[in-house]
């Protein structure tokens, strides 16, 4: 049936009406689809740029609003900064009047006060002196007092060892007298124990020579007098210690049934002086020498 519609030629196509017609209204049908296609492409494009230039505008006039709109907040804002700021700056400024008077308050209150220190300070100063020079001259006064004690005290005790040597010396006397009767008793003694009865009588001896330059030297000046009695007690003390240290070794050595002979022969061999002078005479002598 297509055949007997349209038929092919050398050089042409032969159509019937009916279906050239029918590839008319397609082809027209195909035309206006192009223009109408056209069309919206350039309507679209139309539209789009005006929707471009009015969205520009839009965005202009929102700046140009949101400028006018932000600066207005700005300068309402800047006001008020400036007005916060101006009374701060005026609360500050009093406060710091406030406290440089207050500083000048305190600093003429601490010069008063420093003031008055100062001249309580001078005055108590004042009153400590003289109660100073008061107190140094009463305890002048009680030194002096306590020298001339002291003195006294020491006069009176020499002349109290004074008598209690003289009292001894006539005591030993006595011994002495009686120590003659029993001379020969003293030789059985082994010659330790007579060099220790000699030492005990050189002690003796040198305690009595001591006390007597102490009472003889009463009178030295007063600079001197407390430093020669210091070391005469010294020198006292430290021979009284050898001679008690000396006795005591002749007793651990001695028979104690036998105790009266021996005393009597210890009394004997004080009394001769003539066997032993020449031992005392040595043995004193350094000690004189180093008392010097």
């Amino acid at each position: 049936s297509n055949k007997r519609e349209w038929q092919l030629g050398k050089t042409k196509v032969f159509l019937r009406e009916a279906l050239e017609q029918k590839l008319e209204k397609d082809r027209d049908e195909e035309l206006r689809k192009a223009a109408v296609l056209i069309q919206a492409r350039v309507l679209g494009y139309m539209a789009r740029k005006k929707y471009k230039v009015i969205l520009s505008s839009v965005v202009t006039i929102q700046k140009n609003y949101r400028a006018h709109f932000f600066r207005r907040i700005h300068l309402r804002l800047r006001a008020a900064v400036v007005i916060i700021q101006k009374h701060h700056r005026g609360q500050l400024a009093r406060k710091l009047y406030k406290q440089l008077l207050e500083e000048k308050r305190l600093e003429e209150e601490r010069k008063r006060r420093e003031e008055e220190e100062r001249r309580r300070r001078e005055e108590e100063e004042k009153r400590r002196r003289e109660e100073e020079e008061m107190k140094r001259q009463q305890e002048e006064e009680l030194k002096r007092r306590l020298e001339e004690e002291e003195r006294l005290r020491r006069e009176e005790e020499a002349i109290r060892e004074k008598e209690k040597l003289e009292a001894e010396l006539l005591a030993r006397q006595e011994e002495l007298q009686k120590q003659t009767l029993q001379e020969e008793e003293i030789k059985d003694l082994d010659a330790e124990e007579s060099q220790q009865m000699a030492e005990i009588v050189r002690l003796e001896r040198e305690i009595e020579r001591l006390q007597q330059q102490k009472e003889n030297g009463i009178s030295v000046c007063d600079s001197t007098h407390n430093e020669v009695n210091r070391k005469r007690d010294e020198e006292i003390q430290r021979l009284e210690k050898e001679a008690s240290r000396v006795a005591q070794e002749f007793l651990e050595q001695l028979d104690f049934g036998n105790l009266d002979e021996y005393g009597n022969s210890l009394d004997q061999s004080q009394s001769s002086d003539g066997n032993f002078s020449a031992e005392e005479s040595r043995l004193v002598a350094p000690l004189a020498e180093e008392e010097e």
